[in-house]
């Protein structure tokens, strides 16, 4: 699962038959990434409380709307994904910043990993990468609904107002058009 998760854990090598000296390593590897990683902790948490809350008083704003609606459902959907949207919209900055924690945590995962597959042995890398590109089944799974929630939440839904095949042209959109004025043509016979 290391391709899903931006930081891993000195412990997700344990499969590998690691020696008593390489978990020694693996430990001053983890010690020396602390001090960043509580860093990374704390910028990961404190943006995505902002969010929660730029979030949340967004969702509160349709409370009426999913008071009976099952969440995880179809429906719960079709009405959360345009929520939360909206919520994206109006706050550009608590997402900028959302985005920056996440590239930063990807970022600080990619130095930790370098330096824990440095300490290990040409064997346990093929084991690694074994077990990478033939996971279990289990693995697969999890990996199946992740991509699946990834897709759902990524892909972009029309809003209620939004204009649809057979609607007439909005007359906002017309006379902003007729604003912008015509381009200018040059004259064939020219």
């Amino acid at each position: 699962m290391m391709s899903e998760h931006e930081l891993m854990s000195p412990n997700m090598f344990e499969v590998l038959g690691l020696s008593d000296e390489q978990k020694k390593q693996l430990g001053k590897v983890k010690e020396n990434m602390d001090t960043e990683f509580k860093k990374q902790l704390d910028k990961m948490g404190e943006a995505r409380s902002k969010w929660n809350e730029k979030s949340r008083a967004e969702f509160d704003k349709h409370r009426d709307a999913l008071k009976d609606v099952q969440p995880g459902s179809e429906e719960w959907n079709k009405i959360t994904v345009p929520i939360a949207q909206a919520a994206r919209r109006a706050n550009p900055d608590v997402v900028r910043e959302l985005e920056a924690a996440f590239a930063s945590s990807k970022a600080l995962g990619e130095k930790l990993r370098i330096e824990m597959f440095d300490v290990l042995t040409d064997e346990q890398w093929n084991r690694m990468v074994q077990l990478i590109d033939n996971p279990p089944e289990y693995v697969k799974k999890i990996r199946r609904k992740w991509k699946e929630a990834n897709e759902k939440a990524a892909a972009w839904q029309p809003g209620p107002n939004s204009w649809k095949p057979g609607d007439p042209i909005p007359e906002g959109y017309r006379q902003q058009r007729q604003e912008r004025g015509k381009f200018p043509r040059i004259n064939q016979s020219e």
